[in-house]
C-alpha cells in the first residue's frame, strides 16, 4: 500500500500555482461607490482560498512595478511598510468583525 503524501501549506501552494498557471483566471474586484469594501468575483469558484492565491500572484507583479520606481536602497523598507499596512488592515477588520458578532 502506497503511503499517502501529507498535504502541507507549501505543497498546497504549489498545487494552486500550477492550477493558476494552467487555466485562464479572471477576477473582478469592484469597490462600490461610498465604500472601500471590495466585491470579488472570479471564474474559479474556490472562494477566499483562490482569491488569496490569485491576489498573491497579482501583488507580486504590483510590488515589482513599484520596485522599479524606488531607489534600490529603499525597496525593502517600502515593502515592509506596505505589508505592515496590509497586516494592520486585516487585523483591524478582524477586530471589528469580532466586536460586531459579540453584540
Amino acid at each position: 500500500m502506497a503511503k499517502q503524501e501529507e498535504l502541507t501549506l507549501e505543497k498546497f501552494g504549489e498545487m494552486m500555482d500550477e492550477f493558476l498557471k494552467n487555466n485562464e483566471i479572471k477576477m473582478l474586484i469592484t469597490l462600490p461607490e461610498g465604500t472601500v469594501e471590495p466585491q470579488i468575483q472570479d471564474n474559479v469558484g474556490f472562494g477566499s482560498v483562490a482569491h488569496f492565491y490569485i491576489l498573491l500572484q497579482a501583488m507580486g507583479s504590483v510590488f515589482g512595478s513599484l520596485r522599479d520606481l524606488l531607489d534600490p536602497s529603499q525597496v525593502e523598507q517600502v515593502l515592509d511598510t506596505l505589508l505592515d499596512l496590509l497586516k494592520k488592515d486585516v487585523l483591524d477588520k478582524g477586530e471589528k468583525k469580532d466586536a460586531d458578532t459579540a453584540d
